[in-house]
């Protein structure tokens, strides 16, 4: 397109709604003077009423006479339909739109009047009347709106029907197509044949039938009308372009012949009377375009149908394309920003991809900044709060775009990076997709500053630093922005205790680890497992002699937070190589590799799996120092598949990983740790082969914990004695390595046991001690695991042993339910109780057993209590989530306080996790009532009050259990 047409500045936004002229000094974002309706200058948001149009005032006597000869030409009603050519030509798909066209047009040619009542009844049988009008009312413009009206009361007369443009109807299932095939080419043979400029009677003529039209008050006509006029306005800003670009180019031919040394003065003057003659053309066009604009667009787009809206929107985006030189300025651009604040979710993701395909016209960059600055702000909301999840995700495309152009902030690039942690995945993938385009885009900059990849690499090279890789940058660059992110989230000690309790040895990524396997998805150089890997072992970060050397070296040097988050990265690259599908067919060329079979896929993942044992061992030595780095790197161990090195030659590599294992979890004071060499060893176990191979290792590492255990223990009176600070630590340590031990092996054949489990439940009836939790927690653990352990090996449930620590570890449980001051020792108590009800229950449909105690040692008639505190558990996690939701309250007992378990900050991570909480008690308390006795017909009753109040998860465990059938 010619510069002259370009927009290449900013508007204010304040201009006039009307097109301009071509002779206005052609400047594509002037402000207008004046404007040809009130509401134009109108700032305020669009009404969602119909705004009745402002028609020429006529004295009583010609309305009342048009109005009496309005009612006698009008046809009365017909019964049976009444055919109209163009219509049905139309519906055949075998006519040509083309041969449509061409045929009225010499019709009319030789009987004007006829023709033009055919294209009137035309328009009219789109809007599915059945009624006709003649030559006197097409005559007669100004009785229109009376003919009009006439018309409408015979139609509301008859029973309401579907129109060709609603209708599902298989005949009409190409209408509009045809329709809209139809208009272009016919204003396009208006304006070859001069009509639209010569003799401009018939064009008028029919856009004051459209117009008046548009304004009625029935949805037939007034949508019909109103897809005529904008699919006509589409073409006469086709007609527009067209004139645009032949005046650009006859200027350019002018300005050239004068130029020339002896100029041609007939081609000059042939010249200028040929670029007259495309302004006055050109003027024609724009008055036109003007008028309509006012007269349906400004009162269609905020029409209480919201498919007529969004008609005017997909248009308007087709003029501003089409002709960004009438169009595109912020007295348009405006109706869309208005719009992003429609009710209805099509209008609103309409307007956002209409503004989407805007954004990325590269020319148009200079002429949004007033816009974005205006409306970003409802941009970032809808993309952040909006209820629809599709167009949430619309917006953060839009908002990917609007950045590339350089017109958010950084304060607002996190904002919408933030996104990468909410509760819907999809929500999740999109946002990744932004923070990835902001890491790529922050990368290039950072590199752009040092020189460009060739001359970074020529400087390393010099300074002999041979292991580097430039990608590196770009891992720091995500490091470092991930933890601006997470900072964002991190939520207070009370919470983080949750997370951790919550999600103990249940999966293997962290919610970051999560968020950047999505990263690896979209990005393969985050794929790239080993030189993460060398990235994270590279320490060679001394002061060189070259200043770009520095510069790169300081900027990859990470801080141990953000070396916590490239570690997580390395997880999410193997956790993305256990995905079936992670070979990537090799290319030649264009031509692609037919799919190997599994047995190559399975010998390539070994070949990976045999290179990241002995990387791992490095990483795990190298970060020993560090407890935090540590556990983040033992999690590493988290995302492999043991079962691969079931049958894999890597006795020292193995032996090397156990040793540290088993010298990480009997050295470290850190709970993090240790339940990190837990699981692992868990792992391990799930593998025959690894069992047998480790076994030893971890017999003896057991038989050194409950050594522990008794020094510390036997003779300190857990009940009630006083704990130091410093007796604080080694015992937490100590009961999480029991904890661990309990979970790996079973020690229940010790001779000791029971001293073992008298000690835990002394430790676990002290008195309440928010100082005392994490004491409590791994005590906790331990003894459900012993209790478990117990059962397994235990023939009956009648025996002495098993009763007595059935019921030790139900008053244990109860004490903590009812008595403890912390809400989440309180909640794993309460899982463990449930827990453990479904395993006896279990182990009664395994073995055969008889027995009406739903814990061995604990008689029924306490069953009733314990209900009571589970519902009053559930009924305060219920309501700190409902208050995260904005759940109404529900009330499953009566309490005299209302008992709030914790106190959490609303962000999408805290509500997800909350979300599980909830479903984790709802389930197994329906599990519990389904596999027992202990809920009663009213319970029943009150825990179907649940439904419908607090999402659809939840609900799905109401039907999955089918309570509606036990109530």
């Amino acid at each position: 397109m010619s510069r002259s047409v370009t927009p290449s500045s900013d508007d204010n936004g304040d201009g006039a709604s009307s097109p301009i002229r071509l002779s206005q000094a052609m400047d594509p974002l002037r402000d207008g003077s004046d404007s040809s309706s009130e509401e134009e200058n109108s700032d305020d948001d669009y009404e969602k009423t119909i705004s009745s149009k402002r028609r020429r005032p006529v004295s009583g006597r010609s309305r009342t006479a048009k109005k009496s000869k309005a009612s006698t030409l009008v046809e009365e009603d017909h019964e049976e339909e009444i055919s109209n050519r163009i219509y049905d030509d139309l519906l055949n798909d075998a006519a040509s739109v083309r041969d449509v066209v061409v045929e009225w047009l010499t019709k009319y040619e030789k009987d004007q009047q006829g023709s033009l009542v055919e294209l009137v009844n035309f328009i009219l049988k789109c809007c599915a009347c059945n009624r006709t009008v003649n030559e006197f009312d097409v005559q007669d413009q100004e009785s229109v709106s009376v003919t009009l009206s006439q018309i409408q009361l015979s139609v509301e007369k008859t029973t309401t029907r579907e129109y060709p443009l609603n209708s599902k109807s298989p005949k009409f299932r190409n209408f509009r197509k045809k329709l809209s095939q139809f208009l272009t080419y016919f204003v396009s043979q208006l304006s070859s044949r001069k009509y639209l400029y010569d003799d401009s009677s018939i064009f008028e003529k029919i856009m004051s039938w459209i117009v008046a039209m548009s304004s009625s008050t029935m949805r037939p006509i007034r949508h019909t009308a109103s897809v005529f006029c904008l699919i006509i306005m589409s073409s006469l800003c086709e007609e527009s372009r067209e004139f645009l670009s032949e005046h650009a180019i006859a200027s350019k031919q002018l300005i050239k012949e004068e130029k020339r040394a002896r100029p041609n003065n007939n081609r000059i003057q042939e010249l200028s009377d040929s670029l007259q003659t495309i302004t006055r053309q050109q003027d024609v066009i724009s008055e036109y375009l003007n008028s309509y604009f006012d007269s349906v667009f400004v009162h269609r787009y905020r029409d209480v149908e919201p498919k007529i809206r969004i008609d005017c929107l997909k248009e308007l985006g087709n003029w501003i394309n089409i002709v960004p030189s009438v169009f595109f300025s912020g007295s348009y651009l405006r109706y869309l920003g208005w719009m992003l604040s429609d009710t209805n979710t099509t209008a609103r993701l309409t307007v956002i991809k209409v503004l989407h395909k805007i954004f990325e016209t590269e020319s148009f960059f200079g002429g949004l900044r007033h816009f974005t600055s205006r409306f970003k702000e409802r941009i970032i909301e809808i993309s952040c709060v909006d209820a629809e999840a599709t167009v949430r995700i619309a917006s953060i495309r839009l908002c990917n775009t609007i950045r590339a152009c350089g017109f958010l902030e950084d304060e607002e690039v996190m904002k919408l990076s933030q996104l990468i942690l909410d509760v819907n995945p999809r929500i999740q993938r999109e946002a990744i997709q932004f923070l990835c385009s902001t890491v790529q885009e922050a990368t290039g900059e950072k590199i752009e500053s040092w020189g460009d990849e060739e001359a970074i690499s020529e400087s390393f090279s010099e300074e002999t630093v041979t292991s580097f890789d430039i990608i590196w940058v770009k891992y720091a660059q995500l490091s470092k922005t991930v933890e601006v992110l997470r900072d964002l989230f991190k939520n207070d000690p009370t919470d983080l205790k949750l997370f951790h309790v919550f999600q103990r040895n249940v999966s293997d990524s962290t919610p970051i680890t999560q968020t950047l396997l999505n990263a690896c998805r979209l990005d393969s150089d985050y794929q790239s497992w080993e030189k993460i890997a060398s990235y994270i072992l590279f320490d060679d970060y001394g002061s060189k002699s070259t200043d770009t050397v520095n510069d790169v070296l300081q900027f990859c040097k990470l801080s141990e937070s953000q070396e916590c988050i490239l570690l997580q990265l390395l997880a999410s690259s193997l956790l993305h190589i256990s995905d079936s599908e992670f070979v990537v067919p090799k290319k030649i060329g264009k031509q692609q590799l037919e799919d190997r079979n599994e047995l190559e896929k399975d010998d390539e993942k070994d070949l990976v799996y045999l290179r990241i044992l002995p990387l791992l061992n490095n990483i795990i030595e190298r970060e020993a120092a560090s407890p935090m780095l540590l556990h983040h790197t033992l999690r590493l161990l988290f995302t492999l598949d043991f079962k691969q090195y079931a049958h894999m030659q890597l006795s020292k590599p193995f032996e090397t990983l156990l040793l540290n294992l088993s010298k990480f979890f009997l050295t470290s004071n850190n709970a993090n740790i240790i339940q990190d060499c837990t699981v692992v060893f868990l792992r391990m176990q799930s593998v025959p082969v690894l069992e047998e191979r480790s076994s030893f290792r971890i017999t003896e590492m057991c038989d050194q914990s409950v050594q522990e255990f008794f020094d510390l223990f036997l003779s300190f009176n857990l009940r009630e004695g006083i704990i130091t600070k410093d007796d604080h630590l080694r015992f937490e340590a100590c009961l999480k390595r029991m904890e661990g031990c309990t979970s790996i092996k079973n020690i229940t054949d010790n001779t000791q046991y029971k001293i073992i489990y008298d000690k835990l439940s002394d430790m676990l009836s002290r008195n309440p001690n928010a100082l005392e939790d994490s004491l409590k927690f791994p005590a906790l653990q331990s003894q459900q695991s012993l209790f478990f352990w117990l059962l397994l090996q235990e023939e009956s449930l009648n025996g002495e042993l098993i009763r007595s620590s059935g019921e030790k570890l139900f008053d244990c449980l109860i004490l903590l339910i009812n008595e403890d001051s912390s809400g989440v020792l309180k909640l794993q108590a309460t899982r463990v109780l449930l827990e453990v009800i479904i395993m006896v229950s279990s182990f009664k449909a395994t073995k055969g057993t008889e027995s009406d105690e739903f814990i061995p040692g604990v008689e029924r008639s306490k069953s009733k209590d314990m209900v009571r505190s589970l519902f009053s558990i559930l009924q305060g996690w219920l309501t700190v989530y409902g208050k995260m939701i904005n759940a109404s309250p529900i009330k499953l007992v009566d309490q005299k306080t209302s008992w709030i378990p914790i106190t959490m900050p609303t962000n999408p991570l805290n509500r997800q996790l909350l979300e599980q909480i909830c479903c984790d008690l709802v389930g197994k308390l329906l599990l519990t009532g389904s596999l027992t006795n202990v809920l009663l017909n009213e319970d029943w009753e009150i825990l179907q009050t649940i439904r419908g109040n607090f999402g659809s998860a939840i609900d799905m465990l109401f039907v999955e259990f089918r309570v509606d059938e036990r109530v």
